[in-house]
């Protein structure tokens, strides 16, 4: 597979991951006690999202320019190490629900590691494609799980305090 049809399916499986998240926030039920964290959750899905579609669309365009790939590898790693920037400044900005610990550590490790490894590949001599590519796909495994876990607290047709225990979340609703 080259550089291009991998950009391609990133696009198109983020623009899927948003298109399901759609249905999901239709089928959700915002009158409970927790609207906030799935509200939250839902933020971060879309973002998670969207981030690799858009970060895969204008490698996607630069690419026409006849940029050499090295350039729009560059170029593509710096503007997904701002964009990773400006997430944990959000995260770390805005007060967050009562969230499941496992699932934060498992959000911070993966864009910690996601992070570092964009910038190095932004700075770097030979910045290299796989290093790319492997954070677009770090970001779409991160929506992946939210979207699971947001799809299983929807679906799960409980009290959304109900859902909370069932997938582990420390809230207030759950330890009662």
């Amino acid at each position: 597979m080259n550089f291009i049809d991998a950009l391609s399916t990133i696009a198109e499986y983020s623009i899927g991951i948003a298109g399901f998240t759609g249905i999901v926030t239709a089928l959700a039920k915002f009158q409970n006690a927790n609207a906030s964290l799935l509200s939250y959750r839902l933020s971060n899905l879309l973002t998670t999202a969207f981030v690799p579609g858009f970060s895969s669309l204008i490698a996607l365009a630069l690419t026409t320019t006849e940029l050499d790939e090295v350039l729009v590898v560059r170029a593509s790693s710096i503007l997904l190490t701002l964009y990773m920037c400006g997430w944990s400044y959000r995260v770390i900005r805005r007060k967050q629900p009562n969230t499941n610990k496992v699932m934060t550590v498992f959000m911070w490790s993966f864009s910690i590691i996601n992070l570092f490894a964009q910038a190095f590949n932004a700075v770097s001599v030979e910045p290299l494609t796989i290093v790319y590519l492997g954070g677009l796909i770090a970001l779409l495994v991160q929506a992946a799980v939210v979207f699971s876990v947001v799809a299983l607290s929807v679906l799960h047709r409980e009290s959304f305090a109900d859902d909370s225990q069932a997938i582990g979340d420390d809230t207030e609703a759950a330890r009662k």
